[in-house]
């Protein structure tokens, strides 16, 4: 039997080609990429034609009061027939585990942005994985990141540096690149550091924690980064305060700190 044709991944701006819905690198970070189709779930071609021929009919297409009147309206049930609530009678679209992971993480968003005196969780159409989660060290504020593309400058500065022209905090300006090289050396001694396992591993723990874990513990299964990957970037970081130019500490989403220097 021939071997499915190659398609380009369907994670955003993702490269890469591959069998499935996504490639390797992104299947984790779409848990619910094997759900069946409609005609795999039994919903082909035949049943949209039948669905189709019996809506379609006048008894079942129009309100049957009004069409007595000769007004032929849409028709809305509102009590005329009797309505009845069905659990479990097909597919969910998404597990109970995922939907109330996504509800937890929502709540975590939102704290977040009370926390953080912040009106959005990330900024705009910005696709920087950083954008929103770094803070100063010394007061506290955002850091945001500024960019002179001609001068190949692209930089992340204290949003309280200066204050209607005074300076207010002396805390240093921070190289995007050096940001990254903190990631790499913060994300490879928190992935191969084998006591968090254990804790990864707990039972009775809440549907996004749950989550948070499997998708850590198969992380945890890959080679270290030798590189920037800003997708698990995004997925793993919680915040990063910035304690000096090249001196950094990660948070990350399972509450684990890792302080990481640059050179």
């Amino acid at each position: 039997m021939p071997r499915r044709a190659l398609h380009p991944c369907q994670h955003p701006g993702c490269p890469n080609i591959c069998e499935g819905r996504y490639c390797d690198a992104h299947k984790m970070m779409h848990p619910n990429n094997d759900r069946m189709n409609a005609a795999e779930r039994g919903y082909g071609s035949k049943w949209q034609k039948a669905r189709k021929r019996f809506l379609d009919r006048p008894e079942n297409f129009f309100c049957l009061e009004c069409k007595k009147e000769g007004v032929f309206t849409r028709a809305i049930n509102k009590g005329q027939v009797n309505q009845y609530y069905v659990e479990g009678n097909h597919e969910a679209i998404i597990d109970t585990e995922t939907w109330e992971a996504v509800q937890e993480e929502l709540k975590r968003r939102e704290d977040f942005m009370r926390d953080h005196n912040s009106k959005r969780y990330n900024y705009g159409s910005d696709p920087n994985p950083f954008s929103g989660r770094v803070f100063c060290g010394e007061c506290g504020s955002r850091y945001g990141r500024y960019t002179w593309p001609g001068r190949g400058i692209h930089q992340w500065q204290c949003c309280n540096h200066r204050v209607e022209g005074k300076l207010i905090c002396r805390n240093a300006f921070v190289d995007q690149k050096n940001l990254e090289r903190g990631f790499v050396l913060a994300y490879n001694e928190f992935i191969t550091d084998k006591s968090r396992f254990e804790g990864w591993k707990k039972e009775n723990r809440s549907p996004l924690k749950h989550l948070r874990a499997r998708q850590l513990l198969e992380l945890s299964k890959q080679e270290p980064l030798t590189g920037m990957v800003e997708e698990l970037a995004e997925l793993v970081v919680w915040e990063v305060i910035i304690l000096g130019k090249k001196e950094y500490e990660f948070t990350f989403m399972d509450g684990s700190k890792v302080k990481a220097t640059v050179e």
